[in-house]
């Protein structure tokens, strides 16, 4: 007999029950066979997963260096401006020096000049002297701000001078509060001729003339008729915009300093 012819015989010869047993140890299979595919869906979903989370590790390097880039250039620039800033704190330090040996070189004779000038306007006729000393009063505080332009408070100081200069040379008429002899303050005529010699005549036409005494002045009045009456011709031609032609001045006698 044949191979094939003695397997066939011998499943014929099987009882029933044997059948049955075979047909059991068969269906396990399909079971094996879905666990396989649960498990392989499992293994797709974990690779899947996983390439997400490689992606995303990808673009958060490529986010993290972008990042590093940009701080690595502000870094760079932070320091260039860094340097440019202690390069001008430099410039400005040896500005400031310089400005410093500058001061240093002209404050003395500034300041000299300055006290000169003040000194001649307190000796000089009292004519809007307080005016004139709060000008000298802004020069010196320009002179001596915590940053002081001296040339400019110079060229100020210049022009007071050549101010001061032609009031000598001029005769004037103006109004002026004074204090003639014992009374009250009154606002009264001055006539100032150049820095000379200044008169004065109250609301009431009294006269007097500014009178130098050591380092003080003061308003005194005229010594006698023959003055009063010479000074007082004076004012009425000012007055009348007549000229004084040849004109003989009363100068008072001045107390010398002691």
């Amino acid at each position: 007999m044949t191979p094939l012819r003695t397997a066939v015989s011998l499943a014929l010869l099987l009882p029933l029950g044997v059948h049955a047993h075979t047909a059991q140890a068969f269906a396990p299979a399909t079971n094996g066979d879905d666990e396989l595919v649960a498990l392989r869906l499992d293994v797709d979903a974990r690779a899947a997963e996983l390439a997400a989370a490689r992606t995303a590790q990808t673009e958060t390097l490529a986010a993290l260096r972008a990042e590093k880039l940009e701080l690595e250039q502000q870094l760079r620039a932070a320091r260039a401006h860094n340097r440019l800033l202690v390069a001008l704190a430099d410039e400005e330090s040896k500005r400031r020096e310089a400005a410093a040996a500058d001061d240093d070189r002209w404050r003395a004779p500034a300041d000299a000049a300055l006290a000169a000038v003040r000194a001649h306007v307190e000796r000089s006729l009292p004519f809007a002297s307080e005016a004139r000393l709060e000008t000298l009063a802004r020069i010196d505080a320009e002179l001596h701000a915590a940053e002081p332009d001296r040339a400019r408070a110079m060229q100020r100081l210049w022009r007071f001078v050549e101010e001061e200069a032609a009031l000598g040379d001029e005769v004037a008429l103006g109004r002026q509060a004074l204090q003639l002899g014992d009374g009250a303050p009154e606002l009264c005529e001055v006539l100032r001729i150049g820095m000379a010699v200044a008169y004065a005549r109250s609301p009431g036409g009294a006269l007097a003339w500014a009178v130098r005494e050591g380092e003080r002045w003061s308003w005194q009045p005229l010594p006698d008729a023959t003055a009063t009456a010479t000074v007082g011709a004076l004012f009425d031609a000012f007055a009348e915009h007549r000229g004084f032609g040849p004109a003989t001045l009363l100068l008072p006698a001045v107390e010398a300093s002691p």
